[in-house]
């Protein structure tokens, strides 16, 4: 698999406006990223990350998805996991702090996708088996 190359660009907290790009990644799985953006919280960078599906589910899995999916995965990578649900497919939005040392960011990123991919890989196996009840 090709790495993909992620853009982080910084926001302005309350507009929400784009101020600028700050680097980019060689992700794994960054097709796993639906977005990714830091913003400055109280003198402090905050990365914020829209992890998703590496595919379009189907309509009976969006909800067993976010059932099965064990969160708990992520908690001693990430500041905060949060379902994001107006989306079309499965999300869930990360954040963590910032680390201006950009390869040891990369790292820690691809080490969320990688942990991210293996529980989704799992959820998906798991939701196999209990169909009947989302349909």
């Amino acid at each position: 698999m090709e790495n993909e190359l992620i853009v982080l660009i910084e926001k302005e907290d309350k507009t929400n406006n784009f101020l600028r790009e700050v680097t980019s990644f060689a992700l794994d799985k960054g097709n796993l990223v639906h977005s990714l953006y830091m913003v400055k919280e109280n003198d402090k960078y905050i990365v914020h990350m829209l992890l998703t599906t590496d595919r379009d589910v189907e309509e009976w899995e969006f909800e067993a998805i976010y059932d099965y999916y064990e969160d708990e995965n992520l908690k001693d990578t990430v500041s905060t996991i949060e379902d994001a649900d107006d989306y079309f497919n499965p999300t869930w939005h990360i954040t963590l702090p910032y680390n201006d040392d950009r390869v040891e960011m990369e790292i820690l990123l691809d080490n969320i996708l990688n942990t991210h991919f293996e529980t989704l890989e799992n959820t998906y196996e798991l939701i196999k088996e209990n169909k009947e009840d989302y349909i």
